[in-house]
């Protein structure tokens, strides 16, 4: 008896020996009937994995009453026969499966990769813009420049008749202001929106705004005129 045939035919004269029948001895070892029928048939193909089968076969020796060895000894000569060599072709073609595969995964990695380093600098570049017109924006409006824009007088205000003075400002907009009365600082900050500085001189007030468009001004309270643009830093002489 060659190895092909050993281990199926001694499992089947080994239950036939005790009398029982291939039901019987499933439902004593609780192996289902259909792995005990391809077992004796020696149907290979229709195993169930090796570490599983080496279960079995130990449960079946011991509702036999054989010694485990020796019918692990015939499936394994059995079981193991053909794999240990392999067909050529099978091996060469799961070889070159295998490296496709592996090159494939590297293909969609790399994408994957580019593909984040794309996302990341487009993100980092509109960060970067949106940040710098921000700092731009508030340099404008809360500092002012070296070089400014001298305004005309205003031509629609009425003077008063007394020699003091009283200017009025009224901020519609956030915007840096310095007022100086000849050398005297009178004011120098920001100032925010809805708020009104009211000043007074008997000379000439020297007013600097760092976003005249956001400033009105007027020397009665009634008549107002805007100090200039959005944005613009002028000096005015009150």
């Amino acid at each position: 008896m060659d190895n092909h045939s050993q281990f199926p035919e001694l499992l089947r004269n080994l239950r036939s020996e005790r009398g029982l029948s291939i039901d019987d001895l499933a439902d004593q070892s609780k192996i289902f009937s259909y792995y005990l029928k391809i077992f004796e048939e020696g149907k290979k193909e229709s195993f169930p994995p090796y570490s599983i089968c080496k279960g079995y076969i130990k449960a079946i020796a011991r509702e036999l009453d054989t010694d485990p060895t020796l019918l692990l000894k015939a499936f394994d000569d059995f079981f193991l026969e053909k794999k240990d060599h392999p067909p050529v072709e099978k091996i060469v073609v799961s070889n070159e499966k295998r490296e496709k595969i592996l090159k494939e995964r590297n293909i969609k990695s790399l994408k994957y990769v580019i593909a984040t380093l794309i996302v990341l600098i487009i993100i980092s570049l509109s960060v970067f813009f949106i940040y710098h017109k921000i700092v731009q924006k508030n340099v404008v409006v809360n500092k002012a420049p070296a070089g400014v824009v001298t305004q005309e007088k205003p031509t629609n205000v009425v003077p008063q008749a007394n020699s003091q003075k009283t200017i009025y400002l009224k901020f519609i907009g956030k915007s840096w202001v310095l007022v100086k009365d000849k050398d005297k600082v009178l004011f120098e900050g920001v100032i925010n929106p809805g708020e009104e500085k009211t000043f007074q001189t008997n000379d000439t007030l020297d007013i600097k705004l760092g976003n005249a468009g956001g400033v009105e001004i007027s020397k009665d309270g009634i008549s107002w005129v805007k100090a200039g643009n959005v944005g613009e830093v002028v000096e005015l002489n009150e």
